[in-house]
């Protein structure tokens, strides 16, 4: 949308108001639509190029235009002999209301944008909606979607590297606790050591971001990663296996807390969405690729050396890749770095005007976030009325997102396979793919139904399909003896529980927690949340094994009553 040109703000006076009418200049019907909307009809009187008419005939007999210009001629620069004109900057149609409706507006000598930088002032068109694309054009924007898939794709390895680990640990087990002669408890430590570094790591997460910037976090958590990895394929001792689990889990925290945040600041708004989606997408990738690795390692000496180690190949691509990405935009600007901000800008969107108007739309927004953020969010989130059910959801559905038992399911499935009935490795570890097949082919029906379904109808669907899967397994592990059939049953329950679980339970969540928070608290809210999420993770991994000792039937009827649970909460809360 574009008020590209000046009007003359004595001459455009409704006879019946004594009011002050902006006058702008426009080029398409959407965005004559868009200005009439944003500035506030009826003090806006349009001229569209394309009709050479108004709006609407009622503001017709009072658009009067100062001079005609062509589309590709500047304003005057002379600016300061026109005290009679008020100029308002092309990126800014709340200005251009402020203006018109101030008192004293006539008397306005000019309007610019208030971004600091008076160099880029100078681009007054506006993106032109109906503008037909020459080949020029076109190439520059695929070369800038381009851009933005590999800085997506380089980005979201983070994603990778997290369901990579949650998936590959499952398929080490089978072969570190024999070696190792390791109890429940132990197996519960290895497995929950990277949940515990994550957690810590979340914690810190935040200030990182904010001192080093975006790129830099996510860099030192390939790095940390990388470390991690070789700490694990070397160790000789089961502490120096823990440790390195620590250090995957500490990598694992900066990175989940990081990758959504720059791919949406370095994502175009109209892909943003699917996008960010992405990282989601790549997480469940990462459960499958290493089931995968499990079942092709299953036969090679040093299996869990190889499983384990082989993830710090893929942290240390990310690593190689981040170096060559900018740093968020969006990080830059609040650093004071527009120049810097805006070489970004224009490398991943179409054209330089698209970049400019971007670019502006951000310093708005830390603008306004400054004017309202709290000296003490999480006192305000916790202790304020207005607060309070916002906190209550977020928390709620990061705690039974983990309390219905997921990590569970993805942690320990090629043990459960085995206890089910599956007894060679090999064979656990094949199946074990299945259920890591349907989860990510389930991600991408999440992202495609979320905002046609809604998320309160999704979360619902996917508890009570989850209810359905924990019921299957309770059946299949409280026949008391080992059969074909519970087996075969116990494989169709985890299959069925993934399946309800990956659109709804899954990404909703997180989704959620994104939208829920007024701006003031936002960043505290999804600190919360996130804690919250980890700390249930941490809860159920290290408790399934001793749980499950006791009756192998008793861990699914622990996660069906908080599925339950989960339900009512959903569907009377939210």
């Amino acid at each position: 949308m574009s008020l590209s040109q000046p009007g003359r703000l004595d001459d455009a006076r409704n006879d019946h108001d004594e009011q002050p009418m902006l006058v702008v200049h426009t080029q398409t019907s959407q965005s004559l639509f868009r200005a009439e909307k944003e500035v506030g009809a009826p003090k806006l009187g349009i001229q569209d190029d394309d009709e050479g008419g108004a709006v609407n005939d009622g503001l017709k007999a009072h658009a009067h235009w100062e001079e005609e210009l062509d589309d590709d001629q500047e304003p005057s620069a002379d600016r300061g002999t026109q005290p009679d004109r008020v100029w308002v900057n092309t990126t800014d149609a709340c200005a251009a209301r402020r203006t018109a409706t101030e008192p004293g507006a006539d008397d306005a000598d000019e309007v610019y944008d208030d971004d600091g930088d008076d160099e880029e002032d100078e681009d007054w068109d506006a993106v032109e909606d109906g503008h037909v694309e020459t080949g020029t054009e076109r190439r520059r924007r695929q070369k800038a979607r381009r851009y933005v898939y590999v800085l997506t794709v380089v980005a979201g390895m983070g994603g990778f590297l997290f369901g990579y680990d949650t998936g590959v640990i499952g398929g080490a087990m089978l072969y570190i606790q024999p070696e190792f002669m390791l109890d429940s408890l132990m197996q519960e430590v290895v497995v929950s050591a990277t949940v515990a570094g994550a957690m810590v790591a979340a914690l810190f997460a935040g200030g990182l971001n904010n001192f080093f910037g975006r790129r830099i976090t996510i860099m030192i958590a390939c790095g940390v990663f990388v470390g991690g990895a070789l700490v694990m394929a070397s160790a000789a001792m089961v502490s120096v296996l823990v440790l390195g689990r620590v250090l995957v889990g500490i990598g694992i925290g900066f990175a989940s807390m990081t990758v959504p945040i720059y791919i949406a600041e370095a994502a175009p708004e109209d892909i943003r969405g699917a996008l960010v989606s992405t990282n989601v997408l790549m997480i469940t990738t990462g459960q499958f690729v290493a089931y995968a690795v499990n079942a092709a390692l299953a036969s090679v000496p040093n299996q869990w050396r190889w499983m384990l180690g082989v993830a710090g190949v893929p942290a240390l691509l990310q690593l190689l890749g981040m170096c060559f990405l900018p740093e968020s935009p969006r990080y830059l600007l609040e650093r004071g770095q527009q120049r810097e901000a805006l070489l970004v800008l224009q490398s991943a969107r179409a054209t330089d005007r698209i970049a400019r108007l971007e670019m502006r739309r951000i310093q708005r927004e830390i603008r306004r976030e400054s004017a309202v953020r709290s000296d003490s969010p999480y006192w305000d989130l916790v202790t304020g009325p207005q607060h309070r059910r916002a906190l209550i959801i977020g928390v709620g559905l990061q705690l039974f997102q983990q309390l219905c038992g997921i990590n569970t399911v993805m942690y320990y499935s090629a043990t459960i396979l085995k206890a089910a009935g599956f007894e060679s490795n090999s064979s656990a570890l094949y199946f074990s793919m299945i259920i890591a097949a349907a989860n990510m082919l389930m991600t991408l029906v999440a992202i495609f139904f979320v905002d046609r379904v809604g998320r309160k109808p999704l979360l619902l669907l996917s508890l009570l399909g989850i209810s359905g899967g924990l019921v299957v397994l309770m059946i299949a592990f409280g026949l008391g003896t080992v059969s074909e059939f519970s087996t075969w049953l116990a494989l169709a329950g985890q299959v069925f529980y993934i399946v309800a679980f990956a659109p709804g339970m899954g990404p909703m969540p997180w989704t959620v927690n994104s939208e829920i928070y007024q701006l003031s608290v936002r960043a505290a809210g999804n600190s919360l949340a996130t804690a919250s999420n980890w700390t249930a993770n941490l809860l159920v991994s290290m408790t399934f094994l001793s749980i499950a000792e006791l009756n192998q039937a008793l861990p699914w009827l622990v996660y069906l009553v908080f599925t339950a649970l989960a339900f009512f909460f959903v569907l009377f809360l939210m």
